[in-house]
């Protein structure tokens, strides 16, 4: 196998090498889970998706090129950091039209009627999983599912919850075990798929926040134009969740 289709990350039993027929989904989260924040009251978790195989050239690479051109002073990009001039924001717009990734996200908002016993995280975190597993068609010869995650104490929990789990898949009438790895990366790794993560999961929830706003005359934010429904809809699989129980409501 060529290096280029290998991506090396840490694992929890050392530096493991995932092959190019690995499915990476680097996540992110937008929020508190406690929806308490009167200005944010959302909580959702999303990212980005792409075949090790074509992480380079969809992902890293061009991610990388911009990043040194138009961001060269500062070392971690952040979404609701970044104060993006005219040209940042053309360059920025350039590579979520152009490049072809799948983007995903699970959201809710303190609007969302969750019944009782539920909670935010046990909600988003199993819509989620079935985000990722609706990509799996879309992947051939996809052998395992690697999600990739920003260390952080809620995103600990949803790792714990889904220890041990797998997808099925059905290729030429066979059916088989794909399953699922978990790495965590700190923010100052500077990864570009995490990186690239936290700008669609943050425009998603701003765009969740959005529609909250004008829910009779709902407005979609340009980036999320941009990032969502300007590319193939093959490649995005987001929901927002108004309801959480018997009969589960989907936007």
């Amino acid at each position: 196998m060529n290096a280029e289709h290998v991506l090396f990350l840490e694992g929890p039993e050392g530096v493991v090498g995932l092959p190019g027929s690995a499915l990476l989904v680097a996540i992110d989260e937008t929020g508190d889970e406690a929806l308490k924040d009167p200005n944010h009251p959302i909580f959702g978790l999303g990212g980005c998706a792409v075949m090790v195989r074509d992480y380079e050239r969809r992902v890293r690479a061009p991610w990388s090129y911009m990043k040194s051109r138009w961001f060269s002073d500062v070392p971690v990009l952040h979404a609701v950091d970044l104060r993006p001039d005219a040209e940042q924001i053309g360059a920025l717009n350039h590579f979520f039209a152009k490049f072809e990734f799948f983007r995903l996200y699970s959201a809710l908002s303190d609007k969302t009627q969750l019944e009782a016993g539920l909670d935010p995280l046990s909600v988003v975190g199993p819509s989620l999983i079935k985000r990722i597993e609706s990509l799996l068609p879309f992947c051939a010869g996809v052998t395992e599912v690697a999600m990739v995650f920003e260390d952080s104490r809620r995103v600990g929990r949803f790792i714990r919850s889904t220890q041990g789990y797998s997808f099925d898949v059905l290729e030429a009438g066979m059916r088989r075990t794909v399953p699922i790895r978990h790495f965590a990366m700190p923010k100052a790794a500077a990864e570009p798929a995490l990186e690239v993560a936290d700008f669609l999961i943050h425009t998603a929830g701003a765009q969740v926040r959005k529609r909250l706003e004008r829910p009779q005359d709902p407005v979609v934010r340009q980036d999320f134009r941009v990032m969502f429904r300007c590319v193939d809809r093959r490649l995005t699989h987001g929901l927002e969740i108004t309801r959480a129980g018997p009969t589960d409501s989907e936007r």
